[in-house]
């Protein structure tokens, strides 16, 4: 049977790795903005035993004729594949490998983590507005849930809704993304999205989600329901034009015009238990 982490790599379908210990037990989600249904989306994701990441394609590049999807899959086919062959490399490096192989056209927001389970640590590469979120099983006594975030990533704009990005002829590169080195241990749990969830849906929800769905064990049994259930919720708020969302709250503080509502996008989270 052939190992579902390394034949959903780079899949643009819902998926769940599953493995034995010192690994992170992961399940993924894809929604697609429903105008671009037909093509699975402009996001792009990678799962390996201890790595995951995301993409978001720009979508700007439709005004030039140019399927950035295109780009957003062949970026996280490479950093499978550069994974894969150098696994003793940094997210960065690895992420550096994959940009500069390359051929298709676009650009795209990213962000990687990798585990190393002998030394109980999470080492992450971000550049953009796709971003993760690190949970403990502890109770939180802001909320009362099982839950504490330990960590929420920042994201990175030039400006409002303009986030850093690599690809065709682009002014950053994967250096200029953020990298951080988190201690973690057994049970940890990582949400890692594109800005189609963080736009959408506020992390108190996604506490929320969690704490109901691994409940006062700790242990997440089926961390794909638990992507699928944020997914839905992100896709829900983006079609509500009377929520109040954090890309609304953003705008308001912003020097940009003020904007009202969910925002819909393409919607990708995966979602990953330290094991």
């Amino acid at each position: 049977m052939r190992d579902p982490a390394r034949f959903f790599g780079y899949s643009n379908y819902p998926t769940t790795a599953l493995h034995s210990y010192g690994f992170l037990k992961s399940g993924a989600t894809v929604k697609p903005h429903p105008e671009k249904e037909y093509k699975g989306g402009e996001d792009s994701l990678a799962i390996r035993e201890n790595m995951i990441s995301v993409a978001d394609g720009v979508g700007g590049w439709i005004n030039k004729g140019v399927d950035v999807a295109k780009y957003s899959k062949q970026l996280m086919r490479l950093i499978a594949e550069a994974y894969d062959e150098y696994p003793d490399l940094t997210p960065k490096e690895i992420l550096t490998k994959a940009h500069y192989n390359t051929t298709e056209i676009g650009s795209s927001t990213v962000v990687m983590a990798i585990l190393d389970p002998n030394e109980e640590k999470l080492a992450t590469t971000l550049l953009g507005d796709s971003s993760y979120m690190i949970l403990r099983h502890a109770k939180n006594p802001l909320n009362g849930t099982n839950w504490q975030k330990l960590y929420r990533s920042d994201e990175q704009q030039h400006y409002f809704n303009c986030p850093y990005q690599i690809g065709t002829n682009n002014r950053n590169h994967p250096y200029d993304g953020v990298d951080e080195l988190h201690s973690v241990k057994h049970n940890d749990i990582i949400i890692m999205a594109t800005d189609g969830v963080w736009d959408n849906v506020f992390d108190n929800e996604i506490e929320g989600v969690i704490s109901k769905i691994a409940g006062e064990s700790g242990s997440l049994e089926d961390p794909q329901n638990a992507s699928k259930e944020i997914a839905d919720i992100a896709f829900e708020h983006s079609k509500d034009e009377s929520f109040r969302s954090p890309f609304q709250v953003n705008s308001e503080v912003s020097d940009k015009e003020t904007y009202y509502g969910g925002k819909m996008d393409d919607i990708t989270v995966i979602v990953s238990q330290v094991k």
